[in-house]
């Protein structure tokens, strides 16, 4: 009886750790807008400096001495797993921007805020140097990855475990990251959704590496590849939405969705058969 009281105990600690990164995280980003720095190289300042530097002072410092963190020594899945883990990643990415096109297509107010969102991106993302593009890409699909996985499923994730049953602390790190993303209000249940999975494949893994993976795989194609093409073949992506009709829309996003659904379980099902050996 005392451990089933434990696990369904509000994770306080990792709600207070998440409240304290949130706000240094708003005062460090506004403190950037004052200093000569690149807003690529500031994106990476903040990363390492408040989203990791934050997750590893917690850790060293204030962290409860019951909790299990995850192996960052091992890779915790096999190959095959991996291969489903990326795949999954990618699919999510795809699902994601499928859900924000359906979103728009449903609810017309939502495009001032999506586009708003899109020139933050582009403006990051696509600037006119060579090296500031390299610069950008490192940001999103290597920094941000470590950094975030670290800080989510790393540490806040591992203190939730402590109080929580495995899935209720899979929502709501899911949760959690998504409001850390609030510079994308329109993605928000997308983000969610790839939060949760990330925690998912953690617990089950027991590792790291196939979440810091599976988010470097996603930021890629959706922050690298995807905007790229874009760029390239001249579309606008939230112009592009007034163009699709809903029903093949609405086709498009069960499709992705069910992908989803059918990788996401046959990477965790690959984990708990090596568990199980």
């Amino acid at each position: 009886m005392p451990n089933s009281r434990r696990q369904y105990t509000v994770p306080g600690r990792a709600i207070l750790l998440y409240l304290a990164i949130f706000f240094f995280f708003i005062v460090f980003n506004g403190l950037l807008l004052f200093l000569p720095f690149d807003m690529r190289v500031g994106s990476i300042l903040t990363q390492i400096v408040v989203i990791l530097g934050g997750a590893l002072i917690y850790r060293k410092y204030f962290a409860h001495s019951e909790v299990k963190w995850p192996d960052l020594r091992r890779l915790g899945m096999g190959p095959l797993a991996l291969i489903l883990v990326l795949l999954c990643s990618v699919a999510l990415g795809l699902m994601s921007n499928a859900l924000v096109a359906l979103q728009l297509e449903l609810f017309p107010a939502l495009k001032e805020p999506a586009m708003q969102y899109q020139e933050l991106v582009e403006n990051l993302l696509l600037p006119e140097s060579i090296s500031a593009q390299i610069v950008a890409a490192i940001a999103v699909a290597v920094v941000a990855p470590i950094c975030e996985e670290v800080l989510f499923r790393g540490t806040i994730l591992a203190e939730q475990r402590r109080g929580q049953l495995a899935a209720g602390a899979i929502i709501l790190n899911g949760l959690l990251f998504s409001l850390m993303h609030l510079s994308n209000p329109v993605g928000f249940l997308a983000l969610a959704i790839v939060g949760a999975y990330f925690a998912h494949i953690t617990l089950r893994s027991d590792a790291l590496w196939g979440a810091i993976l599976g988010h470097a795989a996603l930021n890629f194609v959706n922050g690298v590849l995807l905007i790229r093409v874009a760029q390239y073949m001249e579309i606008d992506s939230v112009e592009a939405v007034e163009e699709v009709e809903l029903l093949p829309l609405i086709g498009l996003v069960v499709f992705l969705v069910v992908a989803v659904a059918l990788l996401w379980w046959l990477s965790i099902r690959l984990m708990d058969r090596r568990r199980e050996e």
